[in-house]
């Protein structure tokens, strides 16, 4: 991300990269520090599938903090199914003027 650009890795390359370090290392963990990797629902839902598709077992966590716009029950459920069970969550604003202000597409 850069500025107003922002280019999404394809989720199958990080699921690639994912399979490999448990193949090679046996990890057992994964933190993804990045405040930007889940604000498309849609990409979210994929990598979520395709780790169970592939029966990827490790624990997840977001420690820097998550965007809020793709986080709805069904896509809290997607993570908690692939052991996401750590995440901070990085609310915008408690102010629903704000949250117009700056353009954020959540609500209250």
């Amino acid at each position: 991300m850069w500025t107003t650009r922002y280019i999404m890795r394809d989720y199958i390359d990080v699921v690639d990269e994912v399979e490999e370090l448990v193949n090679k290392y046996g990890i057992e963990g994964v933190d993804l520090c990045d405040l930007t990797a889940f604000t498309q629902k849609a990409w979210v839902a994929s990598f979520c599938k395709e780790i169970l598709k592939r029966n990827i077992s490790v624990y997840w966590q977001l420690p820097s903090g998550t965007r809020s716009e793709a986080l709805d029950e069904e896509t809290l459920n997607y993570l908690y199914q692939i052991k996401c069970h750590d995440m901070v969550y990085a609310p915008e604003s408690g102010s629903e003027k704000t949250l117009q202000q700056i353009k954020k597409k959540i609500h209250l």
